[in-house]
């Protein structure tokens, strides 16, 4: 192998790895045509800051836990932590090996498939890297508090480079197998939509059951154990008592399974990887030829009902328009896991509260990195064709509006409905008018974001993540939820105080009248503003 040809591969598939920082880059760049930037430089720069975030955040979860007592606690949160990173750093894998559409570039040129399958390795390291962070300072705590010294800091780095090892072997095996699959299927997009949507709900929902264990487990003032995870067990068997059966069984299997994953690697999946991309060339061009003799009676409205919802295939966009409102659900959630409040008991006259509440929760459901906030945009060349067409083009807009609320929607509230329903048990009233309020706030902060759309139109893009750094999206979206969670908690206290210590029922019918005739305001500006001028 030659490691300058390598070097030179790794630097071009390293701004593949995550097309939504590339963009921020491109972006800076553009500012300043004359300084000096350096793309994957600038990605390394941003994957570090994002790794010492980790180490900082999580060593604050660690810290309080007697993992001495604990095993338990330990295999499980770096087996999370684990997951997490197998699955982010999953995501990394497809996008540089499958989505990145470079290899086939590569075949005519003196390059080894090894060398190629390398470079595309050690730049998908970040993404793995910074999601595997925090066990650096897991391991680092517990070895320490197992040890009784600063010797304990010596298992951390071959700990860490054992994981890392297996981490990347246990991610490859898994990206073969579904480039196997992709040989035989011709839905790539399908394929890749639902792997990273459903990936990173999944990492998500992990990240937050670790953050609130850890939470729980501090709080409380008699701590109880979780179950020690097989294999995994011999991370902490192996500082413990280094020389136990449980320690050869555990340690040693993680060995022999590392070993075998190796083996199969190098000898199956990175000869096999070539021959894969050149199959899902042929798989593609059968699927064109099918799908250009294939003729279906569908009526115009059925046509376009289609065409709306073949837009919306990209998994980054997915996962950005369902990551918002269920991430805040299961915040929401978390910390009623205790048993020390129930909302059984809230009184039944707070429904305007409830409708507040439900309100603000409505207001993420609207983001402008959403299907809602980028759904004209995605008609690229169609655009200026459809406009050319026989139809109303502003019942089109006014259907793909109405289309894909429902798609981006439907899913969150429905998450909610269940977790009201089976999770909170608050009474009827006080469900029924927090859905209400979610079901308000919703539809209006989707025509902000459509109608901000159709201003900041564009249809030359290349890639989704262009699309959320228009008009600063990823400022706006920070910002809006720094304000939105600070103003409404601090609404929400303030209605209940002043409810109790005056007029709870006026208080709560004034609420729903004050935010009904705002939402109706802001209708008649979208009207008079937006839909009118269509």
């Amino acid at each position: 192998m030659k490691w300058a040809n390598i070097w030179e591969l790794t630097k071009i598939n390293i701004l593949y790895s995550n097309p939504q920082i590339l963009e921020a880059i491109k972006k800076k760049r553009a500012k300043k045509p004359e300084g000096r930037f350096s793309a994957y430089k600038s990605m390394i720069r941003q994957q570090l800051v994002g790794m010492l975030i980790m180490l900082v955040v999580y060593s604050y979860f660690f810290i309080g836990i007697d993992y001495r007592s604990m095993p338990g606690m330990f295999t499980v949160q770096l087996t999370m932590f684990m997951i997490v990173s197998l699955v982010y750093g999953f995501t990394s894998f497809f996008a540089i090996f499958y989505d990145s559409n470079d290899t086939k570039l590569y075949l005519p040129l003196p390059l080894k498939a090894g060398e190629v399958y390398l470079a595309k390795l050690l730049s998908a390291q970040g993404s793995v890297l910074t999601y595997l962070a925090p066990i650096i300072p897991l391991l680092g705590i517990s070895y320490w508090q197992l040890t009784g010294s600063a010797l304990g800091f010596l298992w951390v780095l071959p700990m860490v480079a054992l994981i890392l090892i297996f981490i990347n072997l246990l991610g490859l095996t898994l990206i073969h197998f579904i480039g196997e699959l992709l040989v035989r299927s011709p839905y790539k997009k399908t394929i890749s939509a639902t792997l990273m949507t459903v990936s990173t709900i999944l990492a998500v929902g992990i990240i937050l059951f670790v953050q609130f264990s850890s939470q729980n487990q501090m709080l409380s003032e008699h701590p109880t154990d979780m179950p020690n995870i097989l294999l995994l067990r011999g991370f902490y068997d192996i500082v413990v008592n280094p020389f136990s059966p449980e320690t050869f069984l555990n340690f040693g299997l993680t060995l022999l399974l590392v070993a075998t994953l190796f083996l199969y690697v190098w000898r199956q999946v990175v000869p096999s990887y070539f021959r894969q991309i050149l199959a899902m060339e042929h798989v593609q061009s059968k699927k064109k030829v099918k799908k250009a003799g294939a003729v279906k009676n569908l009526t115009l409205q059925q046509t376009l009902r289609k065409h709306h919802l073949s837009t919306l295939t990209d998994g980054t966009l997915i996962v950005q328009s369902y990551i918002m409102p269920l991430l805040y659900s299961f915040i929401f959630i978390g910390p009623i896991t205790n048993g020390e409040f129930s909302f059984s008991d809230i009184p039944s006259e707070f429904f305007g509260v409830a409708f507040l509440v439900g309100f603000i929760f409505g207001v993420f459901f609207g983001s402008p990195n959403s299907f809602v906030g980028v759904a004209i945009s995605l008609e690229r060349e169609n655009y200026t064709f459809l406009k050319t067409l026989p139809i109303n083009f502003k019942s089109f807009l006014v259907d793909k509006f109405l289309l894909i609320c429902l798609v981006q929607h439907g899913l969150p509230f429905a998450v909610y409905l269940l977790m009201l329903l089976f999770f909170l048990k608050p009474p009827f009233l006080l469900t029924l008018f927090f859905l209400l309020g979610v079901l308000f706030a919703a539809m209006v902060s989707s025509q902000a974001v459509y109608w901000r759309d159709y201003r900041l139109l564009s249809l030359n893009w290349q890639n989704v993540s262009q699309l959320f750094s228009r008009g600063k999206s990823n400022l706006l979206v920070a910002l809006g939820i720094l304000g939105i969670m600070i103003v409404g908690g601090l609404l929400t206290v303030f209605t209940v105080m002043l409810a109790l210590n005056t007029n709870v029922l006026l208080v709560n019918l004034g609420i729903i009248v004050l935010i009904l005739a705002l939402a109706a305001g802001l209708q008649v500006w979208f009207y008079r503003g937006f839909w009118k001028k269509l």
